[in-house]
């Protein structure tokens, strides 16, 4: 999986990355410590230019840095322990954290309409956590 990194400040870069043929993903570094990522339709992304790329990437650091601030967050559990809790992150993305035997393990944002795909599916949506942890 290659990535392509783009600096956002001196403190913040993106990388983004194919995470399917058909779901870029971008993951958010600050001060050398990930903020998670965010995923989005493969043509969804193309039409985005830099400054657009720039302008989400703040807007899910405001979010992942204000996260005590959910309003609306919901849990499900699933297999082998696994439960994600996931909230509206801005209009058209969610974001969902991972926890792993009550340990939170990792967290991902992705656009509305892949979400709602996953969460139809328990195992996709299983698999797409699994790859978002690298296991």
């Amino acid at each position: 999986m290659e990535k392509k990194q783009l600096t956002i400040a001196q403190d913040v870069t993106a990388s983004y990355y194919h995470f399917s043929e058909y779901v870029v993903c971008v993951e958010v570094m600050k001060k050398e410590k990930s903020l998670g990522s965010f995923c989005s339709d493969l043509s969804q992304f193309e039409e985005w230019d830099e400054d657009e790329v720039v302008e989400l990437v703040k807007n899910h650091i405001l979010q992942v840095e204000n996260e005590h601030d959910y309003k609306n967050e919901n849990a499900q559990n699933l297999e082998n322990g696994l439960e994600i809790k996931y909230h509206k992150h801005w209009d058209n993305f969610y974001c969902v954290d991972v926890i792993d035997q009550g340990k939170e393990v990792g967290s991902f944002c992705a656009d509305r309409s892949s979400f709602e795909e996953w969460m139809e599916d328990e195992e996709l949506l299983t698999e797409v956590i699994k790859s978002q942890l690298n296991r």
